[in-house]
């Protein structure tokens, strides 16, 4: 770039080689103008030849110690001249593409999350089916719970278990079973009952009306008969014994896809 400038001098032919134009011809209208003014005697005539000049000298001394053309602001620019910084360019460009651990780090977090949400979202879409009397209950429900296991598997295996399957106030914990029953186990196991008709087929009239009151009044707790009711003794075993297979079923469930859970040892000992 040096020995260009050099050669063409204050023509400005360096700056069309560079594919400048525009300052181009700023160069060579300040060198005929001022030897159209020299030759004519026009007063004015030195002052092209000073910004001739000036421009000259800005573009020597800037190939000389940067190794480039100055590029004039609102005047177009100057290609690049220099192999080694098209070099350096060329590798920001690189490094900028190039994840750093940190970025990628919080890429996989962000995929999972998108895939955590997904999974949400498709298990909103629950089953309609409902519950037909002869049918074993256990059976039935363990059947819908596989879904919802088999929908939100990859999310178990990172340690959430916290599920939308749409049910009640669709939020429960998989592997809660001890303790409160808002957002339990037994609480989602209580919600499938009631909303596929399972209940009609154990409860009589009464206790049918006492559950759905209990549903509409308090949907995080979980129905239990009455003491009083003549069939109190009969409906409670058959509620228990359907909670425990379905829990246990759902243990049974973590261990054999590898989740890790430690709230069932009781139910698979």
């Amino acid at each position: 770039m040096i020995l260009i400038t050099l050669i063409f001098g204050p023509s400005g032919l360096h700056r069309f080689w560079t594919g400048d134009k525009v300052v181009g011809f700023i160069f060579l209208a300040c060198l005929i103008l001022g030897g159209v003014g020299t030759n004519f005697e026009i007063g004015i005539s030195v002052y092209p030849l000073y910004l001739l000049f000036l421009l000259y000298f800005i573009d020597l001394f800037s190939a000389l110690f940067r190794g480039k053309l100055i590029s004039i602001p609102f005047l177009g620019g100057v290609k690049s001249t220099n192999v080694s910084e098209d070099l350096k360019s060329g590798s920001k460009s690189i490094s900028k593409n190039q994840l750093s651990e940190e970025d990628e780090f919080e890429l996989q977090n962000n995929q999972k999350y998108e895939g955590k949400v997904a999974t949400s979202q498709r298990n909103i879409e629950k089953s309609t089916e409902k519950f037909s009397k002869g049918s074993d209950p256990s059976e039935f429900v363990i059947k819908i719970l596989d879904g919802i296991i088999n929908n939100n598997k990859d999310v178990f295996m990172d340690g959430d278990f916290n599920i939308r399957p749409g049910y009640a106030y669709d939020k429960f914990y998989m592997d809660r079973v001890d303790g409160s029953y808002d957002m339990s186990l037994q609480g989602l196991i209580h919600h499938i009952m009631f909303e596929h008709a399972v209940y009609e087929s154990i409860l009589s009239k009464k206790g049918l009306k006492d559950c759905g009151d209990l549903v509409k009044t308090n949907p995080e707790s979980i129905y239990g008969p009455d003491s009083d009711d003549d069939d109190f003794d009969e409906v409670q075993e058959m509620l228990d014994n359907i909670y425990y297979q379905c829990i246990k079923h759902v243990g049974m469930r973590f261990k054999k896809e590898g989740i890790k859970s430690n709230s069932f040892s009781d139910y698979l000992d």
